[in-house]
């Protein structure tokens, strides 16, 4: 049985969260980048002025292909805490790991 996750604001994650199971409600979705040769994609979300990341990776059975999010839509999103360089970024692990609200 897997622990409850920790709910956070875009702005509370940080390494005391790293590899943590957290969610994040009321995101909006702000832009989706895509990667030349890649099925990797980084959905970027904002919560009250801070913009975070959302890492979908080309291994999830099934894929989520980026048509799934929408620009502008809101959604509450489940994952690891991960951090890639400089940037934190929430690991989605499945399509249940995503919520749209409206």
């Amino acid at each position: 049985t897997l622990p409850d996750s920790i709910e956070l604001s875009l702005r509370e994650w940080d390494e005391a969260y790293e590899s943590m199971l957290v969610h994040s409600t009321n995101l909006t979705i702000e832009r989706i980048v895509t990667y030349d040769g890649s099925k990797d994609y980084d959905v970027y979300v904002s919560q009250d002025g801070v913009e975070q990341m959302l890492r979908i990776d080309n291994y999830l059975d099934p894929y989520i292909d980026p048509s799934f999010f929408e620009v502008g839509r809101v959604i509450n999103a489940y994952g690891n805490l991960g951090q890639f360089v400089d940037q934190y970024q929430l690991m989605i692990r499945s399509i249940e790991d995503i919520e749209y609200v409206s």
